[in-house]
């Protein structure tokens, strides 16, 4: 018997709980799957969708109905939350993103629309939001890359969702580690745990209210353009989102919008063969790309160059090289990369220990690589620079010009 989804107020099963162990952790930093792709411009198509699959959990719901102004301004909301949350991936662990975020959370609790208690801070409530933001990688990859992700790289991705996990500070409790636990949770989520509540009853219908401005837009454009912009929004949202969940919203799905996601589709697809030879400033959100642009002066962060000027300069004039191949200056270096630098004449060949984004002393420069450069040749095998005695050989510039004095050919 199916239920109506403006009346299924579902009480979400508990989840059971599994036996404690310890999770395998990958890195995030760069090179990783998650700083790679998390950034992409592209997946701001996703926020419609992941917003929709977050508030379908009673107490993120709850939790806007009772400490947001999500209603008033889901924009302002938007903008807000989303910055940090590709900080806790991009910005330097010892700037604590992850904390913030987590602490905005503290105080949101009370009751949800099903009569239960909830805390924004709950393991299982915070985790679900996080799988939500992880996952957009995966299925982005599945629909419209050229190039999938292998068994490997989706285990891989899971992994490095536990270390972005745990810069919040919570427990691993429902955490995993490998992509089958990450299938078998998320279909458990969409078929027992989601609901249709209040605000995802409101926000289906967002283009017919009339909402605050998006930041930076003027006034009167906003009342041009806002309903035909989330009418749009709308569908990218309910395209994309799992079948499943259209069924527990009552979302309709016509032949008319297949055929509209197969062109939809069908770009994406095309267009990602030749997305990397965009500028990183233009494939990726701006917070991701100050962190990875950051990344890419891990040589003057070492001391390789006196200043970030001359760092940029040397891989413009093709003077560093990172595995061979010739550096940007914002190009990201991961632990194990060689890196091959051309300084007064001078090569340094050092391999990549530790990357890092603040220029530190010598002393710890020095634990942030490992110099392999050869020895300099001992000193009688440098060729002296040829000098000649005062008075002998070709006359300088100056001694010509005093010269014509002399012969009065200058005034």
């Amino acid at each position: 018997m199916s239920s109506d989804p403006d009346t299924d107020t579902r009480r979400p099963k508990p989840q059971a709980r599994p036996e404690p162990r310890e999770l395998r952790a990958d890195p995030i930093g760069p090179g990783s799957l998650t700083w790679t792709h998390f950034g992409d411009v592209r997946g701001l198509l996703y926020l419609g969708r992941a917003g929709t699959l977050q508030n379908m959990h009673p107490a993120v719901s709850g939790a806007l109905q009772d400490h947001s102004n999500f209603f008033d301004n889901p924009l302002d909301r938007l903008f807000r939350s989303l910055p940090p949350i590709y900080g806790v991936v991009y910005d330097r662990t010892e700037e604590g993103t992850g904390t913030l975020v987590r602490n905005f959370h503290t105080d949101l609790k009370g009751i949800d629309e099903t009569g239960g208690r909830y805390h924004a801070l709950a393991p299982d409530t915070f985790w679900w939001t996080h799988v939500t933001f992880f996952e957009v990688i995966l299925d982005f990859n599945e629909r419209f890359a050229y190039k999938k992700f292998t068994a490997e790289q989706k285990d891989q991705l899971v992994r490095e969702a536990v270390t972005w996990w745990r810069c919040y500070g919570l427990t691993d409790r429902p955490a995993f580690d490998d992509y089958a636990s990450f299938r078998t949770y998320w279909e458990d989520m969409l078929d027992n745990h989601l609901i249709n509540t209040h605000t995802t009853k409101w926000s289906t219908r967002i283009a017919e209210h009339d909402i605050a401005p998006a930041p930076k837009v003027p006034t009167w454009l906003w009342r041009l353009t806002s309903r035909p912009t989330m009418a749009v929004a709308n569908w990218i949202g309910k395209a994309l989102m799992p079948e499943k969940a259209r069924e527990t919203l009552g979302w309709e799905w016509t032949p008319r919008d297949e055929r509209m996601y197969f062109w939809f589709a069908r770009f994406l697809t095309l267009t990602d063969r030749f997305w990397h030879l965009l500028p990183l400033q233009l494939r990726y959100a701006p917070r991701a790309y100050s962190g990875i642009r950051a990344q890419g002066l891990w040589t003057w962060a070492v001391r390789l160059f006196k200043t970030r000027s001359q760092a940029a300069t040397a891989c413009r004039s093709g003077h560093v090289r990172v595995n061979g191949t010739s550096a940007k200056a914002a190009q990201q270096v991961k632990a194990g990369d060689e890196v091959r630098v051309r300084v007064s004449g001078i090569e340094r060949i050092v391999v990549v220990v530790k990357p890092i984004t603040k220029r530190v002393s010598a002393v710890l420069a020095a634990d942030c690589l490992q110099d392999n450069s050869p020895p300099p040749p001992p000193p009688e095998l440098i060729a002296s620079i040829p000098r000649r005695d005062r008075g002998a050989g070709r006359p300088t510039k100056r001694e010509r010009r005093d010269l014509e004095k002399l012969r009065g050919l200058e005034p």
